[in-house]
């Protein structure tokens, strides 16, 4: 049960006393100074001092009330000592006395024609509201800005979206300063994809989680972004002080699209596959721009540069030590344990609790080319693309036909993957590098035969040489856990638990 702290008490009771004499954003005009505003401070940042750099101009706010409307507001350089210490992004304020004046800046944070200035007299209390609306973000449809309607390139804005596609960091030179950017490529809950580009500091920040997802998805906001048109179609890039990369967040709107994320993936398998399937123009346009190398597997293991890059290999074998699936979270799709009835997920971040699970794959592969082999790990969307099933229909036609006793050891659909020549878009890890870990995860693979044809190295010949190479297949034990779905109870056999 929630029990408020005497000193929240005292402060929800003030907030509760004044709510009635509060002003609303939307009425704000140029003729007074006395509003009163409760207001959700949803984003805020330093603007630097052009002149001097290394200080602070001005700290700039954009503040939401409890009905969603915007008001930028600034608080200058001859005020900062006074409420620099006071406000905090996030925080939920009763701020009042302000000077309202047109809005003059070069971009547009909010929809509303004026702007805050904060005073001497200006004042600022920090306040309790439970019921106070965390929605902070505006979050624009990726149709208005893929049907080449013309937009404002002068208004920033917000989206959401997986990254389903990524460049090597590449940089730009103006003039004597050089900064870094990639290329992203975003995906709607729809499956609509935007273009966006990562400039400085957010490149920083997603790298580490592209290198480290383990095909988790990755959902991100970018906060207060621009619009920018080249030959007729829009992409999406951050300004260098406004903008905002949230990554993974769990406020309600990231968490509403990750259900519905969620829930579009697993309804329908055959969507998954068709994804992968049209994925074949874009794997093309990287190669001939160059965004990400292909390299032999020689190349591949010797690599001291972290990041992705594409190989050219068949498919082998199937190395099953550690099993083909695993219980996942419904939400952030680690792997979950079971406690009685409940599956938990051990993900700080997550935390999820819920009575049932999905089973998603977890396949290592062995894959040659003529300069020797590798393990690979396929996850849930390039597993169900080779397979033609999903994880759980296979697991549940598998116990079917078993009677529920393990006899065959594995499914033999997973023999379909076998002798395929295919092109692997693998990540280059930490791990791989000063471990030297031979097990590369894939975030994307193409069967497109012209783009296999033209980088594949000569036919390989039919010897083995490589001393890691084997047949043996070892399989964990028989202990038994249950699943419930919706609409059906599953026996699931351990090949999972040591999955991670």
């Amino acid at each position: 049960m929630f029990v408020l702290l005497p000193r929240f008490q005292q402060k929800l009771r003030i907030t509760q006393k004044m709510a009635a004499n509060n002003d609303f954003i939307k009425d704000i005009t140029i003729s007074k100074m006395q509003w009163k505003l409760k207001v959700r401070v949803v984003r805020m940042w330093e603007k630097p001092d052009r002149f001097n750099p290394g200080s602070i101009f001005s700290i700039e706010l954009a503040l939401q009330d409890e009905k969603g409307d915007r008001i930028h507001a600034s608080i200058g350089k001859s005020v900062l000592h006074i409420f620099n210490k006071k406000i905090n992004e996030l925080g939920l304020y009763l701020m009042a006395n302000f000077i309202a004046c047109q809005n003059k800046e070069r971009f547009n944070t909010t929809k509303h024609r004026l702007m805050l200035t904060f005073i001497q007299r200006t004042t600022v209390a920090e306040t309790i509201d439970p019921l106070f609306p965390m929605n902070i973000f505006e979050l624009r449809p990726y149709h208005q800005l893929i049907n080449k309607v013309d937009v404002n390139e002068s208004e920033l804005f917000d989206v959401i979206g997986e990254i389903v596609n990524f460049s090597e960091v590449q940089t730009q030179k103006q003039g004597e300063i050089t900064r870094k950017y990639m290329d992203i490529e975003l995906e709607d809950d729809e499956r609509n994809k935007l273009s966006a580009t990562f400039w400085e500091e957010f490149v920083d920040q997603v790298i580490l989680h592209l290198l480290s997802s383990n095909n988790q998805p990755i959902i991100v906001v970018m906060q207060l972004i621009k619009a920018h048109k080249f030959q007729d179609s829009y992409s999406v890039r951050n300004t260098w002080n406004t903008s905002k990369l949230w990554i993974n967040p769990t406020f309600p709107q990231p968490e509403e699209f990750k259900t519905r994320l969620l829930s579009v993936r697993d309804s329908c398998s055959e969507r998954l596959t068709q994804t992968i399937s049209q994925q074949s123009f874009s794997v093309s346009d990287e190669l001939q721009k160059g965004i990400a190398e292909v390299k032999t597997i020689s190349q591949l293991v010797q690599s001291m540069q972290e990041g992705p890059c594409w190989i050219v290999a068949s498919i082998e074998n199937l190395e099953l030590e550690k099993g083909w699936c695993y219980v996942s979270c419904k939400k952030c799709q680690k792997k979950v344990d079971k406690l009685g009835n409940i599956y938990q997920c051990p993900n700080p971040k997550c935390k999820n609790e819920d009575y049932s699970a999905i089973i998603r794959y977890k396949l290592q592969v062995r894959v040659m080319d003529t300069t020797g082999s590798v393990s690979l790990l396929l996850w849930d969307r390039e597993a169900m693309f080779l397979i033609g099933k999903s994880a759980k229909e296979l697991k549940e036609g598998f116990l079917e036909n078993t009677g529920g006793v393990d006899m065959y050891l594995y499914p033999e659909e997973l023999n379909n993957v076998l002798q395929r020549k295919l092109m692997f878009k693998v990540i280059v890890k930490s791990e791989n590098i000063q471990l030297q870990k031979e097990i590369y995860s894939v975030v994307k693979l193409t069967d497109e035969e012209q783009l296999i044809k033209k980088y594949s190295l000569d036919t390989p010949t039919n010897d083995l040489t490589d001393p890691d190479f084997n047949n043996n297949q070892v399989f964990d034990g028989e202990k038994e856990c249950e699943v419930n779905t919706s609409t059906t109870t599953l026996h699931i056999y351990s090949y999972e638990k040591h999955c991670s």
